[in-house]
């Protein structure tokens, strides 16, 4: 079973900060990270189940480099809640 990836306004809004932020910092780096964070959300279609716990929350997380993205799967969708 596939599950459709969605990502919130606020997740959005987060990964197009963090691609700025490095764009301006570094960046020779900033395509890799941003494609790095996407593939980690598409694969979520697949397992979607994968991540660990998120705090004492229903959520769940998964590691992307050196970010989190905060998930939750409903229905037929992961819905990307954030990426810290």
């Amino acid at each position: 079973m596939s599950y459709e990836v969605v990502l919130s306004e606020r997740a959005e809004i987060h990964l197009e900060s963090i691609y700025n932020w490095i764009i301006l910092n570094h960046p020779a780096n900033a395509k890799k990270v941003k494609d790095n964070l996407i593939s980690s959300m598409m694969s979520l279609s697949v397992f979607p189940n994968r991540g660990a716990r998120y705090r004492q929350t229903e959520y769940k997380f998964l590691v992307s480099g050196k970010f989190k993205i905060v998930y939750t799967v409903e229905n037929n969708q992961v819905i990307i809640l954030a990426i810290e």
